[in-house]
């Protein structure tokens, strides 16, 4: 069934109440609103966010050394972490100023990647100030990881990653402001005319 204007905006404000409400949207449902090519654009845009994605996890090269040394103090810190819920917490000590020492090492050579290639701060999850002597506390939690890895110590300021339904309520969204926007430059079209005549008609009876 083909929806007319204002069947396909009212259809849309009930997707659009859905979506937000975490309530499925099918593609059936989209297909019915939108228009093949507005679809079709749909599909393409949802495919290239998904390879961007993929290889935003895919870390440069330049960033493989600093993600060795900082797996290998993520590692010791795991160790040290269960000394210490062992109750050996003489060893943990030892093992925490060696994870220390490790992070430092990571840091360090996190700072000369990025004096070599600024843009790789693009693939971290915050901010890493390479040009300071100042670092992050040698922890973990602290330690900068892949924007889009799945490290649980990854900050989600900046990894906050784009889920379908965020495109289907965009693309929604989008096609209800069209839809109105058209309504409105149509009105105007019409008020336009109707001034015309009226001046038209004032004209010719002056003429009269």
């Amino acid at each position: 069934m083909v929806l007319n204007s204002d069947q396909t905006k009212k259809r849309l404000r009930v997707l659009i109440e859905r979506q937000k409400s975490d309530c499925a949207v099918s593609k059936r449902d989209l297909r019915a609103v939108l228009t093949k090519e507005e679809f079709e654009a749909y599909e393409d845009n949802w495919q290239s966010h998904k390879e961007f994605e993929e290889g935003m996890r895919k870390a440069p090269d330049g960033l493989l050394d600093y993600l060795a040394l900082l797996k290998s103090a993520d590692a010791l810190t795991g160790r040290a972490e269960k000394m210490y819920a062992k109750g050996n917490s003489a060893r943990s000590v030892v093992l925490y100023r060696e994870v220390q020492a490790k992070y430092e090492r990571a840091y360090e050579n996190l700072r000369e990647a990025l004096s070599t290639d600024s843009s790789l701060a693009m693939w971290l999850d915050r901010n890493f100030n390479f040009t300071s002597n100042e670092m992050p506390d040698l922890t973990a939690e602290d330690a900068p990881r892949l924007r889009y890895g799945r490290s649980l110590n990854k900050q989600g300021g900046n990894s906050k990653k784009m889920k379908i339904k965020d495109l289907k309520l965009t693309t929604l969204e989008d096609k209800l402001a069209d839809l109105m926007k058209t309504k409105h430059q149509g009105k105007e079209e019409q008020a336009s005319i109707g001034t015309k005549n009226i001046f038209e008609i004032l004209s010719r009876s002056r003429d009269d």
